[in-house]
């Protein structure tokens, strides 16, 4: 199954915050690289963008430090948002947004029914097709 082989991708990225012994055998925490940092997000998104146009849930650690599952779609209204249909300097700020906040992902909120966004390296976990995929979350430095 397609989405079992995505989430498996996002366990071996999630090297992020890996527990090593040290000389004296004490455990140390050892962070991610920008590249690892960015391979999670990405698998993030691929399995996020393997629900196509059903529902899916996700759940992520807010700013205020509260946890929150959505319920999102993808696709509704995308078009609206920056495809074909959307004018050229909306396109550009897509773009722009996407360059500047690589961590942030746009989806739609079903109960809301607004565009919201996700910061991805605040995903704790997705649920797609109702197979649940722990992530967990970026741990913060000491």
């Amino acid at each position: 199954m397609r989405e079992a082989q995505i989430a498996v991708d996002i366990f071996v990225s999630l090297a992020y915050y890996a527990v090593i012994k040290n000389r004296d055998g004490k455990e140390e925490d050892s962070m991610m690289t920008e590249a690892q940092i960015a391979a999670r997000r990405a698998n993030i998104n691929r399995l996020i963008e393997s629900a196509g146009a059903t529902f899916l849930a996700v759940e992520f650690v807010k700013k205020d430090q509260t946890v929150r599952t959505m319920q999102v779609q993808l696709f509704a209204g995308r078009d609206d948002l920056a495809g074909d249909t959307a004018s050229e300097s909306r396109q550009q700020a897509v773009v722009t947004r996407k360059e500047n906040n690589p961590n942030l992902r746009n989806v739609w909120d079903i109960a809301k029914k607004a565009w919201r966004s996700i910061n991805l390296d605040s995903v704790l976990s997705v649920t797609v097709r109702g197979t649940r995929f722990e992530v967990g979350p970026l741990p913060t430095a000491a």
